[in-house]
């Protein structure tokens, strides 16, 4: 199982709010975190796990999966990464973070609970051929209401 070293916690109140698009509610903002992960050791394999974010509790927060992207920077020949909650449900599925300029997740509802412990993790769902000092970015956005 490969190591990931992820960022600090990220504490939702020192984010920079943005608008919602038209259409939603109002008293919503969207809030934006990016999240580095560096491998820092060479033997990444499919289902492995890396907290990304820890949000604070009790804020009633949604993921945004088609305002959330994810970019993979190294020698990984395949990269699929999935958003799972800390007991291991998918809340945004598997996109190849190896598209150019990274891809967004997406989804049928533009919204989806987070769990109530706040932590949100990325899931290596396939790999091959990553290497040390592989990075993987992470930009998720999310509402609070």
């Amino acid at each position: 199982m490969a190591t990931l070293t992820g960022s600090p916690t990220y504490v939702a109140q020192n984010s920079v709010p943005v608008r919602l698009p038209d259409g939603f509610g109002l008293n919503r903002e969207v809030r934006r975190c990016k999240v580095d992960l560096t491998l820092d050791i060479n033997t990444a394999a499919a289902n492995d796990t890396a907290p990304l974010v820890i949000l604070p509790q009790g804020g009633n927060f949604k993921l945004i999966p088609h305002l959330s992207r994810v970019s993979w920077q190294g020698a990984a020949t395949t990269l699929t990464v999935s958003i799972i909650d800390s007991a291991g449900n998918v809340l945004m599925a598997a996109v190849d973070a190896l598209t150019a300029g990274g891809i967004n997740f997406s989804g049928e509802d533009l919204e989806v609970a987070v769990p109530a412990d706040g932590i949100i993790r990325a899931k290596l769902a396939t790999e091959a051929a990553s290497a040390i000092g592989d990075v993987g970015q992470f930009f998720l956005a999310f509402v609070q209401e």
